[in-house]
This record gives C-alpha cells, structure tokens and sequence, in this order.
C-alpha cells in the first residue's frame, strides 16, 4: 500500500483534521502516556492501509510502546506537512522515521534508533546513456546536462543532505511512487532516494523495465538510523519510557535484526 492506496482519502481527512486541531490550539497537550504519531508512506518500513498504518516498524513500535505503558495515536500525514506542524511544537506529537539532523535538532527532541536504512540511492532511467561513467553523486549533480529530483521536507541522512544544499533541483512533493512513474516518464533525470524503498517499489510498480538503482556511487551513506522525532513540548517522562524499551528491544531492519 502507499500514498495512493486504500485509505488514502480517509488518511488525508484524519491528517486535515489534526491540522486544524493543531492550528486551533498549538499548546495543547495531550493525556498522559499517549503519543500522536505522524506517519507517511515508507515502504518497506511503515505504509498506510485501509486499517491504519502497517508494516514492520509499526509492529515494533506498538510492541515497544506496549512495553512503557505509551498508548500510540498513529495519524497519517505526508511528508510536506509534517515538518510544519512539528516547528508549532504541539505537545505530545511525533513523527516516525526521520533522520537525526543539526537542523530538525532545534525544534524535535529524537529517540533511542528504531531503525536502520541501508543506504541512499540514486534511481534513473535505462535509456540514459548520459548517466554512463559517473560514478558518484557530486559527478552527476555537477553533470549540466542532468536535473536531479528530490522530495520536498526530506532528509537523505547527514552525509547526502550537505551534497545536495545549494543545488538547482527539482523538488517534488508527489509520494515516491508518483515520483517513480513521473522520472520514468522524463520528469527529472534521476532521483536521490531511500535504496530499500525503491528496491520494494520499483517492481510493485512494474517499473523494472523503465528504471534502474545505482547503489554503487562512492559517496552514497549507507547504514543510516533513523529515530522517531518529537515537539520539544513532548512529556519528558512519557519518552524516557519510551526509549527504555527501544533501547532494550533495539532497532528493526528490512531483514530482520539490524545488523
């Protein structure tokens, strides 16, 4: 499931609903023990369903929930909405997934590691004969011929984020598969991109005769752990329970125990 799956109205409607609650009354806080939990489509990890989210990550996190005691109210909400309502500082909301980075650090307060991404990559078109010889990121976006693609409001970890500031690129903020079927259509010449998510999305899609990953460029960060992220307004104590048993339980991988 994804952005533009079953639900996905639904979704938008709860999202709407909690940002008008939000707008309404920013420093409200939440009862005791319960976390508001923004979430987005992140296959493999965490995806959006008729039911609300599922996928691994959100298993381990009721599960480690469960433990502390911390009721969690998950609450769909793309990515381009979510870093706004956040800076507002309501209390007791979070968000699932996000890189630890200098700049998200002076307005959310991040947790014990939940997860780990197995790199960044970059996906393109086959019939791109431009993109034979480089072989690494700075190569293709110093490349005049070649417009890169990123998604609005992400982070792509502390090491691709600084290669990418400053740079002329397209900015989407279409759910990855839109992006994926805009790029195969000649929207953009190459995407920076979770290398797990587009590895599970790309043959969902039917896109493997159109698309290919390059997960070989030399300067790609690979092993990235990512954290849920919370308002600096957020229960101090609510958390420290929380990160008690995420630190117990350790962070999830794709294929199992992170390794």
């Amino acid at each position: 499931m994804t952005g533009e799956s079953v639900g996905i109205f639904g979704s938008f409607a709860r999202a709407f609903v909690l940002l008008v609650t939000v707008l309404q009354a920013p420093s409200a806080v939440a009862e005791d023990g319960k976390l508001t939990l923004l979430y987005s489509d992140l296959a493999p990890y965490v995806t959006a369903s008729s039911k609300g989210a599922q996928g691994f990550l959100a298993d381990h996190l009721e599960a480690a929930a469960g433990a502390a005691g911390v009721q969690l109210d998950w609450s769909y909400m793309p990515w381009e909405n979510q870093m706004p309502l956040l800076r507002r500082a309501p209390g007791n909301v979070c968000a699932a997934a996000l890189f630890d980075t200098p700049a998200r650090r002076e307005f959310l307060v991040f947790t014990e590691a939940i997860g780990k991404d197995y790199g960044m990559a970059v996906v393109v078109r086959k019939t791109d004969d431009r993109i034979s010889g480089h072989t690494s990121l700075a190569s293709l976006l110093d490349d005049p011929r070649l417009k890169g693609v990123v998604q609005v409001e992400t982070s792509y970890g502390p090491f691709v984020d600084p290669l990418l500031e400053g740079r002329d690129l397209l900015v989407s903020s279409g759910s990855t598969p839109r992006v994926l079927r805009d790029l195969a259509e000649g929207t953009g010449d190459y995407l920076v991109v979770s290398g797990p998510t587009v590895e599970f999305l790309i043959p969902q899609y039917g896109l493997e005769g159109q698309l290919e990953i390059l997960t070989d460029l030399t300067d790609m960060q690979d092993d990235i752990f990512f954290y849920i992220g919370c308002t600096i307004t957020t229960d101090a104590k609510v958390l420290t329970r929380l990160n008690r048993e995420l630190r117990r339980m350790g962070p999830v991988c794709p294929d199992g125990p992170c390794r």
